[in-house]
């Protein structure tokens, strides 16, 4: 279950990523991570919460990320470049290849503001292409975004094969049903806790 001191962070997180939607050419997009969500899900209490604005007239991101319950001494290497955060593609419950590096990206500010409390923010991160030993495709990225397939893994070293991690979903429209977005998933993930 996510934790109350982590919704405040959730909602502050999708609010953000909502500004973004005044430029019409960037599309919010928001992430809320968590073991439970890992296929084998994990035993972690570690959780996060991310906004990302897709600019899908140049096929990049930018991504805000912040975690509680990892360190920066956690993070451990993985995939081709060795690196920590990655978005992969598959639906919530399955596990896809890895499309895109975030640790790759020398765009990168990645910042401990307190122990075991993480700020990650990259700009200007394309969705496909040459990343470092990785390639993927920008149009196939991009239609994983759009149908929710995407999802943001973070690699430490207690879970090689991903501590937490959060499925990729549009911020709703004012006025969405609750069972879409950011109050479906907080829903399902009550529901499956209890």
């Amino acid at each position: 279950m996510i934790p109350p001191k982590t919704y405040a962070l959730i909602a502050a997180t999708t609010l953000a990523a909502t500004g973004v939607a005044a430029n019409a050419h960037i599309l919010p997009y928001f992430a809320v991570l968590d073991g439970p969500q890992v296929v084998d899900p994990t035993e972690s209490l570690a959780t996060g919460a991310a906004s990302i604005g897709y600019d899908h007239h140049g096929f990049s991101v930018e991504v805000k990320l912040y975690l509680e319950g990892i360190g920066l001494d956690d993070l451990a290497g993985d995939g081709p470049n060795d690196t920590s955060i990655h978005i992969h593609k598959a639906p919530l419950g399955e596990n896809g290849p890895l499309v895109v590096d975030l640790g790759w990206w020398s765009t990168t500010t990645l910042v401990e503001y307190e122990p075991k409390r993480l700020f990650a923010h990259w700009r200007g991160v394309f969705i496909g292409g040459e990343q470092g030993q990785l390639w993927s495709d920008f149009i196939d990225n991009q239609n994983a975004l759009y149908d929710g397939l995407l999802y943001i893994d973070i690699h430490t070293n207690a879970y090689a094969d991903g501590e937490i991690r959060g499925q990729i979903l549009e911020v709703p429209a004012p006025g969405a049903p609750a069972s879409v977005g950011l109050a479906g998933l907080i829903a399902s993930r009550r529901r499956r806790t209890k």
